[in-house]
Parts: C-alpha cells; structure tokens; sequence
C-alpha cells in the first residue's frame, strides 16, 4: 500500500462495514504532525490521510478514533486550548467519506480545570452517543485529581457527565 508510516502506526484503531481508520499520533515532539489513515475494509486500500484542521495538535492527533457511519471522531488529547495555551485536549468529528471537518468538541470543564485535562484520550461511538475520556481533569485550586467521561448526543452537546466510581480501599485480611 502507499500510506506514509511511522513508529506510531496502529496506536489507535477503529473499524465500520466500510472503513478502517488508523490513528498515528507522532512521537517527535510535533515537527511531524499527527494523522489517521483511511483505508478500504473491503479492500484493504489506503483511501486518504486525516490531519488536524488546526495543525495546533501536531503530535497527539489521532491518539484516538472512532467511527460511526460516516462520521470518525479523532481525539487530540494534548492539543493547547484556552488563554493559558493548557494542554487540555480537544476531539475532532470528520466525515470520513470526504475527510472534511465538521465540528470541534472542546472540554466543556475547560473554564474550571487546569492544563493536562487529557480531553479525547479516549473516544468511543455507540449508536447516537459518543463518550470522551478525560482522564486527567482536574479542577483549579483542589488538591484533588478527577477522571471524566463525558458523553454527547448526535447534536454534540453534553448530556451526562458520569461521575467515576471511587477505588474501593482493600480491607487487610
């Protein structure tokens, strides 16, 4: 095949009937930028390469993917958003048959956490829904780090912000 390759080729991948999408976020310090390749499913071809429309998110671009239909959303987890440049991370929705972008999903906690949120560390489909991992946020002025997952509906707003499940503290036997 003649898609470009590097060491990070296959960090994150997802399938659908039609595509396959591979994300390949870089390793060297943003002077290549990240990217998810597109191939066939059914033939098992290279179709295209996705980049960041910002190009801002350089090296984590592509850390995750998913898709549903002909939508494929790309997480960049440490791209720098908001006055303080934080790398709070931002997810990207494409649609996959043209490789255009169709929205950006920004961490709705972003005025009230603090840089290293982690924001599309992870993204999974499912159905109308799609979930964002956040597994870093923490919140300004707290001691006190919290992991978020938060989940959109087809029109991307947030619905539920499921509040992670405390660690249980093993009792000695």
């Amino acid at each position: 095949d003649s898609a470009p390759r590097n060491a990070n080729f296959g960090h994150s991948v997802d399938l659908s009937n039609d595509y396959i999408a591979v994300g390949i976020p870089t390793n060297d310090n943003g002077v290549t930028p990240g990217r998810v390749d597109i191939f066939s499913a059914v033939t098992g071809l290279f179709i295209r390469s996705i980049y960041s429309p910002t190009l801002l998110s350089a090296p984590a671009f592509g850390w995750s993917v998913s898709i549903n239909g002909n939508l494929l959303a790309v997480g960049s987890p440490f791209e720098p958003i908001g006055a303080n440049g934080g790398l709070t991370g931002v997810v990207y929705i494409f649609d996959i048959t043209t490789g255009a972008a169709n929205r950006i999903l920004y961490n709705p906690g972003i005025d009230t956490t603090v840089d290293g949120d982690n924001f599309g560390w992870s993204v999974a489909f499912d159905g109308a829904y799609l979930a964002v991992g956040a597994p870093t946020e923490n919140v300004q002025n707290s001691s006190t780090a919290s992991s978020k997952v938060y989940i959109y509906n087809f029109n991307f707003s947030p619905i539920v912000t499921p509040t992670p499940t405390p660690t249980p503290t093993p009792t000695p036997t």
